[in-house]
């Protein structure tokens, strides 16, 4: 089986969805955090995951790391750092299934002091494939282990995804943070992002075809996520449209984790890039339907899922 590792974060969710314009449901706590979010899933299809970072020596980092034992998930080179917490995301779920998020700590929350170790390095340079997040490259030290990681993939000839994250809404987007997400996006092979957030904020949405073409890297693909309208990937001059899956949500948190994991799941078992976006945008839809952004499918419930579009 190949092996998949994850870098990046890991926290939990609390969840409170507006019911009526004046009243909001209790909180509801599940385990988050786009990195593991995206190891977890890959994890309940039958993966080989490992996962690194770090969580803070509290309650929630114990729980983190025993949920991730629990489902199979290497946590040999997950770091637990004293005196730091582990960070929260609030989210408000309206009626309509969308949602806004918040971060507790704000900053330097135990995910953002994950230092990179020889012995880290030494199991990365045995992957198959490296999967990482931007919301990995707003603090140090975790900023220069994401990189440092990634180069040392590449060199290794491990294939990268790199899902974009930006939160520009939660912590804007200078110029400085752009250049460090380029040099991000130069050691990846496979890059994700929100067409509306994140690609069009880094690119001219009025010539963007054109800009990822001078850009990108021969077969390096670009994949933006729009939504209910599926996708569009870019790779060498050429354009693939996935449609998405009309689905009624009850929830939209972790869905483009969940477009990753079922991306990563198809490519690196089949090698079809058509298919792992078909992929892709089904494992999203599944999300969807449920609560939190760890309602995420093993392998039968996919198919059976799946039975439904055909």
């Amino acid at each position: 089986m190949k092996k998949i590792s994850v870098l990046g974060d890991s926290n939990v969710d609390i969840i409170i969805t507006l019911n009526k314009s004046s009243k909001l449901s209790e909180p509801k706590l599940f385990f988050g955090g786009t990195s593991a979010n995206v190891a977890a899933g890959l994890s309940k299809l039958g993966n080989n995951i490992s996962f690194f970072g770090s969580v803070g020596n509290d309650i929630y980092g114990q729980d983190i790391i025993n949920n991730m034992s629990t489902n199979s998930i290497n946590t040999e080179n997950l770091e637990i750092i004293d005196n730091s917490n582990t960070a929260m995301v609030i989210g408000i779920v309206s009626k309509n299934g969308e949602r806004d998020l918040y971060v507790w700590p704000p900053k330097c929350a135990a995910h953002s002091k994950y230092v990179i170790t020889d012995n880290h390095i030494a199991h990365l340079e045995n992957s198959d494939w490296l999967h990482v997040s931007g919301i990995s490259l707003r603090e140090e030290p975790v900023k220069s282990s994401m990189l440092a990681a990634m180069k040392i993939c590449k060199k290794n000839k491990v294939k990268i995804s790199f899902d974009l994250n930006l939160r520009t809404e939660l912590w804007g987007l200078t110029e400085e943070f752009k250049t460090t997400v380029f040099q991000a996006i130069k050691y990846s092979d496979f890059i994700f992002g929100n067409l509306h957030d994140e690609i069009n904020k880094l690119f001219n949405k009025d010539n963007l075809l054109q800009q990822l073409g001078n850009f990108a890297e021969h077969d390096q693909v670009f994949i933006t996520r729009d939504g209910a309208n599926g996708s569009t990937t870019y790779i060498n001059d050429k354009v693939i449209a996935s449609k998405g899956l009309e689905v009624i949500p009850i929830d939209t948190v972790g869905a483009g984790d969940a477009f990753n994991v079922g991306f990563i799941h198809s490519m690196i078992n089949e090698n079809n890039l058509e298919k792992a976006l078909l992929n892709a945008n089904t494992v999203a839809a599944y999300t969807l339907e449920g609560e939190s952004s760890r309602h995420q499918p093993n392998s039968e419930e996919l198919e059976n899922f799946t039975n439904r579009f055909r």
